[in-house]
């Protein structure tokens, strides 16, 4: 990955670890959210959306992301990325096994 990274980031002129992160997040959606990548796919989201669903789904953990992406793939289509991070921080909350407080 980090001669593929360099090859792109030379090409690109960004740094290599610019471009290592942008594949790191694009390994990320297509293995944790392929809801949203295929509402992505088909121009119902744009790059807005799919930064706010994957920054919210982050913190769950793996076994809930599935339930979290096919829900936020649906509400995302239907936001905009303001309204979005609202909704999706109180679903991720609600989703997460380990409440807010004992995370603290």
């Amino acid at each position: 990955m980090r001669e593929i990274a360099s090859e792109v980031a030379a090409v690109r002129h960004l740094s290599d670890r610019t471009v290592q992160s942008h594949i790191g997040r694009a390994m990320q959606l297509v293995d944790e959210y392929p809801a949203v990548v295929r509402a992505g796919e088909a121009g119902a989201l744009t790059r807005a959306h799919v930064r706010i669903v994957t920054d919210a789904g982050t913190p769950l953990p793996e076994d809930r992301r599935p339930e979290f992406d096919a829900l936020a793939a649906g509400l995302a289509a239907e936001l905009s990325p303001g309204r979005l991070r609202t909704r999706l921080a109180a679903l991720a909350e609600k989703l997460n096994p380990t409440k807010l407080t004992e995370r603290r």
